[in-house]
């Protein structure tokens, strides 16, 4: 139970993006830098997370100084994956016959896009006939009551993001960070489409 409690915290994923963002981190500038006040809860969820062995202390020789690092980057989101289900957000519809007209009228919106949506704007080597959107709250409450007809398939996530660096604008679309994306795949039973974002990632 204790874990369940530890993921479900309300600051547990922003230092959980944090520390893979990273790489070298330590606690105080961590808490400073996602303003979050330093004390249980910070030192609590890495100590959890060093008594798991996903996070390490080690010594920083260019600084001489002890920074803490995470041990597997993808063992850590893999581990973060069991917690967070993607399909438990989802909202499927079908809407519209061009796929490019939809994307368009989801940017009109304010949609983000994720998963392999996004994943197109990282590599040519991805193409997913779905759309792949994160929607603001009262976007994602109405489309719990309308019905759309169509053949494009669009899956819709509720989004809060904690901070604005979790998305970023390329080739005019709003779309998640390469970080966020993989996370997300990672979340979404999708680790096999990911390949090319580890490599980016992590070369």
């Amino acid at each position: 139970m204790a874990q369940m409690i530890t993921f479900r915290s309300t600051v547990a994923y922003p230092q959980l993006y944090y520390m893979l963002e990273h790489g070298d981190f330590k606690q105080r500038p961590m808490a400073r830098d996602l303003d979050i006040p330093h004390g249980s809860r910070i030192s609590g969820f890495v100590n959890w997370l060093i008594s798991l062995k996903f996070v390490e202390k080690v010594k920083n020789r260019k600084q001489r100084l002890n920074v803490y690092r995470v041990v597997s980057p993808l063992s850590l989101i893999k581990f973060y994956s069991t917690f967070r289900d993607m399909k438990t957000y989802r909202t499927t519809r079908d809407w519209g016959t061009d796929r490019n007209k939809v994307i368009e009228y989801f940017k009109d919106k304010g949609g983000i896009f994720c998963l392999t949506t996004a994943l197109e704007h990282y590599t040519e080597y991805v193409r997913d006939p779905a759309i792949n959107v994160y929607v603001d709250e009262d976007f994602w409450n109405k489309m719990q009551k309308k019905e759309t007809t169509g053949t494009v398939r669009v899956n819709m996530y509720p989004f809060k993001p904690f901070r604005n660096d979790n998305v970023i604008e390329k080739d005019g679309l709003k779309i998640t960070t390469k970080l966020r994306t993989l996370i997300d795949l990672y979340c979404d039973d999708k680790a096999y489409a990911a390949d090319t974002l580890v490599k980016q990632l992590w070369p």
